[in-house]
Order: structure tokens, then C-alpha cells, then sequence
């Protein structure tokens, strides 16, 4: 079976709000770039992990998929549309630290594009162990991360693989959905909107020492976003979330203070701190 078309996709997600796209595991992913060079196992921070043997074995698995077909640099007229030029990892019969000019189709080809030149990309992290007064916490999992772009305006969701070897699962989201899931992550049920009704944290709230909370926890989640700028430049923003028994609170400064919040106002925090 074909892969769906990157119109296609975009047409469901216009429709929609949201789209489940293809699985693709962490060599096939690797295995492709925009760029006229791939990044050779052990190569610098952004090596691959994978050998070179896994790389050409992954591209020869797109190609059977019909993700990926080759295409030729010089004197050729030909066009795949809708696709996105790209490089491959080569077959055995040439040197795999060599890439080879290819199209990628579908929800490849959107998934690498949309990795490739983010607006933002923001990580989220839930806390291994809930955090001491001090806010400080064994350590942090990975569970997610988002690559968005400004057109159309939508972002991509990659879900961290599972330690049983699940592949990391995609799908797209558009503005709405993507604070939305982000909101899901720290806490916030999802609930009809409720017309005529103040918020429940219509009053100026009130920090609070962390101690003073610490036993109602449950759940603590980090989301670190990075917005690239015009010149190259990165600014950074991060929001800690606090969840429990219902409630939900904001935790700032060092020492930490937990500032209580509604599942509204948590929710426009994270679209500001996205939006910044």
C-alpha cells in the first residue's frame, strides 16, 4: 500500500486538528537528511547512534515502503510531486559515509522537514521522583517533544519510544491541540467549557513555600522550549507544573515557591510560554 500523501495529510489535519501519522524507527529516521551529508555513527554530539550496516539497511526498509526512491543530481529532469529531495544512507555496493540523492515521500517527508527547521521546539519531562523543598528531583524522563512551524501553523508530536523497544510515535497538531496536549501532560482533564462560570482562581493567588504543598503531589512535569530567532539566535523558556489531589500549581525561584493555579490558567501559561 502507498503511503498517504503529504496533501493528503494536511487536508485531515485542516479537518481534523489532529492526525496520527506513520511509524518509523530511530534508524529509518536516521537514515535521512535534507542535508547533502548524514551524520556518521560517533561523529560529534550529533552522531548517529546506529551502525553504518543499520543505516543502509533502514533506507533499503523505506524503500520497500515506498518512503524513499533515489533520484539523480545531474542532467535529469526528474520530479516526484509531492516529495521532498532529500539524502540516504547508500546501498552496500558504495561507501555509506557517502549519502545518495533520494525523494521522501509522505509522513517521512514531513516528519524530517518539520525536525529540520523548527520555529520552536519544546521538550517535556516528568519527574522521576517528586522533588524535595528545594525543587530538586532525582532526575527527569523524557516522555515528548514538539517541533512546530509557522506555515501551515502546527506542530509535530514525537512521543518517547517505550522501554519494551516501541517505535516513538508521531502526529500532528494544530495550535488548539498542541496547548492542549501539552495541558494533558501537566495534569489538566480534559472538560467541556463552562459558559457564564468565574474561574476558580478568579482571586489573586498566593505562593506558597513548596514544603508547604509538597505532600499533596503527585505528578511534576517540565516543559523547556527553545524559539529560534533571526540570526541564529535561541531563547529558551521553561514552565514547571505541579499536579495533585485536582489541583494544580506553578512552581518558581529557588527556593521553590508553588503559586496555586486553575486548569485555565495553567493552560494560558503554556500557550504564552510557546508563544514568547
Amino acid at each position: 500500500m502507498a503511503p498517504v500523501s503529504i496533501q493528503a495529510r494536511w487536508r485531515q489535519l485542516l479537518a481534523a486538528g489532529e492526525v496520527v501519522l506513520d511509524t518509523f524507527s530511530t534508524a529509518e529516521l536516521a537514515c535521512v537528511s535534507i542535508e547533502p551529508r548524514l551524520q556518521c555513527p560517533g561523529e560529534g554530539q550529533g552522531g548517529s547512534d546506529h551502525s553504518a550496516h543499520e543505516l543502509v539497511a533502514a533506507a533499503a526498509e523505506l524503500e520497500r515502503r515506498g518512503y524513499l526512491r533515489p533520484r539523480r543530481v545531474r542532467g535529469s529532469r526528474e520530479r516526484i510531486v509531492p516529495s521532498l529531495a532529500a539524502w540516504a544512507a547508500r546501498p552496500p555496493s558504495g561507501d555509506p559515509r557517502e549519502p545518495r540523492p533520494v525523494f521522501i515521500a509522505g509522513d517521512l517527508a514531513i516528519i524530517v522537514q518539520m525536525r529540520a527547521k523548527p520555529r520552536w521546539v519544546a521538550e517535556v519531562e516528568a519527574a522521576v521522583d517528586l522533588p524535595s523543598v528545594e525543587l530538586r528531583a532525582t532526575g527527569w524522563r523524557p516522555v515528548a517533544r514538539l517541533h512546530a512551524i509557522a506555515r501551515p501553523p502546527a506542530a509535530l508530536l514525537e512521543s518517547t519510544p517505550g522501554a519494551q523497544g516501541q517505535l516513538p510515535a508521531f502526529a500532528l497538531l494544530r495550535d488548539g491541540p498542541t496547548v492542549s496536549a501539552l495541558a494533558r501532560w501537566c495534569g489538566v482533564a480534559p472538560e467541556p467549557a463552562r459558559e457564564g462560570q468565574p474561574d476558580e482562581q478568579a482571586r489573586p493567588p498566593r505562593p506558597a513555600p513548596l514544603i508547604e504543598v509538597a505532600s499533596q503531589l503527585t505528578g511534576l512535569t517540565r516543559i523547556r522550549v527553545a524559539h529560534h530567532r533571526a540570526g541564529g539566535r535561541v531563547a529558551t523558556r521553561c514552565l514547571v507544573a505541579a499536579a495533585g489531589e485536582g489541583r494544580h500549581w506553578l512552581l518558581e525561584g529557588v527556593p521553590a515557591l508553588a503559586t496555586p493555579v486553575s486548569a485555565n490558567q495553567l493552560t494560558e501559561r503554556i500557550a504564552d510560554v510557546l508563544e514568547s
